[in-house]
């Protein structure tokens, strides 16, 4: 191996490699779920530099193969022996007479399959519609108990997804991000109620609100 192949080789091993306050994680995204702050910053900010969006191409096959009237059962048995990682969302239900809904069955960090169901004369739920939607993994970690500080999260894309702000265990405000980075929405505590602010992704003011 040559001298320039064995160095990229060491950058991209640094790379998948995050080292914060003796801690060692296995990788990057890895790291984004460390319950130490300095350890998902420095991961982030790797990610951030080096994110590569999955195609929608790994799986239109997967999803052509899904079909129409498929029970439910035979959906998800479908989306695991293609995808074996692949994580069932929660069933969102709703309607009068016969009960629809969808489930989102996620993919991988950005693609979801989205399948939408109806109940038939049996009880069973049959598939209705389908479809590849975008929707950017968050991952998400607790802090300890009463804790005091800003406590941030991100993306699988390295994005910030909150910035939440504690008081002994308590929220003080929350920043919400769209996983561009764009902020999302900010909401601040106080003793009687939320004050809630939506924003568009364009950074304009969509409306505010105060929660009791």
């Amino acid at each position: 191996m040559g001298k320039r192949n064995s160095a990229n080789m060491k950058i991209i091993f640094a790379a998948l490699l995050v080292i914060c306050g003796g801690n060692l994680i296995a990788s990057p995204i890895d790291g984004l779920a460390s319950p130490s702050q300095e350890t998902r910053d420095a991961a982030a900010k790797i990610i951030r530099a080096t994110y590569i969006p999955p195609s929608r191409t790994n799986w239109d096959a997967l999803l052509a193969q899904i079909k129409v009237g498929d029970t439910m059962t035979n959906v998800w048995k479908q989306i695991h022996q293609y995808n074996p990682k692949a994580e069932p969302g929660a069933y969102w239900a709703g309607g009068i007479g016969r009960i629809s809904g969808f489930q989102d069955y996620r993919l991988d960090d950005l693609w979801s399959a989205r399948c939408s169901f109806v109940e038939d004369d049996s009880g069973g739920r049959k598939l209705t519609e389908k479809a590849l939607v975008q929707s950017m993994r968050e991952i998400r970690l607790v802090p300890p108990s009463n804790f005091t500080g800003t406590w941030t999260l991100y993306f699988a894309n390295g994005q910030k997804s909150d910035d939440i702000e504690y008081r002994d265990g308590k929220y003080v405000t929350w920043v919400i991000y769209y996983p561009t980075g764009a902020k999302r929405e900010f909401q601040h505590y106080n003793e009687t109620n939320v004050t809630c602010t939506i924003y568009n992704e364009d950074g304009t003011t969509n409306h505010v609100t105060n929660i009791p």
